[in-house]
């Protein structure tokens, strides 16, 4: 599953941040021995070490309670590594945004071959097939939902979402009409920095994408797909 690398990257985050609250597994290295631990973070982060005696060599306990976690000693406290890999993180980011968009619309526009690339990003995660990064989590001051967009090289459809831990993420994902080019792409999204703005046109409430023939021909005809 792919969700659960993104679910793991966002923790890793949070964890970088010593967050009021939160506790998370760790190892105490001293002198070449390892003592696994969990590390707690009190209301005004005040940092609590607690050792599972469980979870550890009876014999590495004794000799870490005796000779070395005494007063001003010194150690290595590093977190137990997460598991998530980048390229699953960024396949459940485009697979999330692609599912939003097939909520609105079905297979109106998504059938096209166009999105097979698409298709093979959440399918084989490993194999990226997309030439450009399609998605930021940074400085979207939008709300959730799907966007229409008619900006200069960005002809197609933003969807936006939010990821809640400890904290809320939120994420723009940017998914262009067919036969849009992606060296076009890639330019007018590099040229979108801090405090630009880009118009976005939400779509209609009151409209059936899935069901009604004649918002779906003009949904076609607005993504170039005239029959």
């Amino acid at each position: 599953m792919i969700d659960v690398h993104l679910q793991e990257a966002l923790k890793a985050r949070e964890q970088q941040e010593f967050l009021p609250n939160t506790n998370r597994k760790v190892s105490v290295r001293v002198d070449g021995q390892r003592l696994n631990a969990k590390l707690e973070v009190g209301e005004n982060k005040d940092l609590k070490l607690v050792v599972d005696t469980k979870r550890n060599n009876p014999k590495v306990w004794d000799d870490f309670r005796e000779n070395k976690l005494v007063p001003n000693a010194i150690v290595d406290l590093q977190d137990a590594p997460l598991k998530h890999q980048q390229e699953r993180v960024e396949a459940a980011i485009i697979k999330n945004a692609y599912l939003l968009l097939f909520a609105q619309t079905g297979f109106t526009l998504l059938s096209h071959s166009y999105y097979d690339c698409f298709r093979n990003v959440i399918l084989n995660p490993d194999n990226n097939q997309l030439p450009v990064r399609l998605w930021t989590m940074q400085n979207v001051s939008c709300p959730d939902g799907v966007f229409m967009s008619e900006n200069e090289g960005l002809k197609g459809f933003f969807v936006s979402f939010t990821l809640s831990l400890k904290k809320n993420y939120k994420y723009l994902v940017f998914i262009p009409l067919p036969k849009c080019n992606y060296d076009e792409i890639k330019n007018s999204l590099t040229n979108i920095v801090s405090g630009k703005k880009i118009k976005l046109i939400p779509f209609d409430t009151h409209k059936d994408y899935l069901t009604d023939e004649i918002v779906i021909k003009e949904l076609r005809k607005w993504c170039g797909l005239d029959d």
